[in-house]
């Protein structure tokens, strides 16, 4: 198996390939990795690269960059409408108040969540 090994999670040292190899009873098989400054437990090639936070991470910032760009048309219909009524405020003022309507409108944080 040539899977490429990720870096230590604590350390970020290189993953060392141990003796031994492992499979399930579903047809999944690999083999142990450790740290090369041995900061971790051994354990299969599928844990080592799991990273659950990188995963969240990537639908944050996916997340985020929706609504920044939300936020950017909210900027420009506002800079239309409000010159209309011959109201001229300037982009950074307009954001201001999107991010507030945002923040507003997001529902409640989950209690004891973070």
């Amino acid at each position: 198996m040539s899977e490429e090994l990720k870096p230590c999670p604590f350390c970020g040292g290189e993953a060392v390939k141990t003796n031994g190899t492992w499979s399930d009873d579903k047809g999944n098989n690999g083999f142990y990795v450790k740290c090369e400054h041995n900061c971790t437990a051994i354990m299969t090639n599928v844990v080592w690269n799991t990273r659950p936070l990188e995963a969240e991470n990537t639908a944050l910032e996916t997340k985020c960059a929706r609504y920044e760009k939300a936020l950017e048309n909210i900027c420009n219909s506002g800079m239309t409408i409000f010159s209309g009524l011959g109201v001229h405020l300037p982009p950074s003022e307009l954001r201001e108040i999107a991010r507030t309507a945002l923040k507003e409108s997001a529902p409640p944080a989950e209690e004891g969540g973070e």
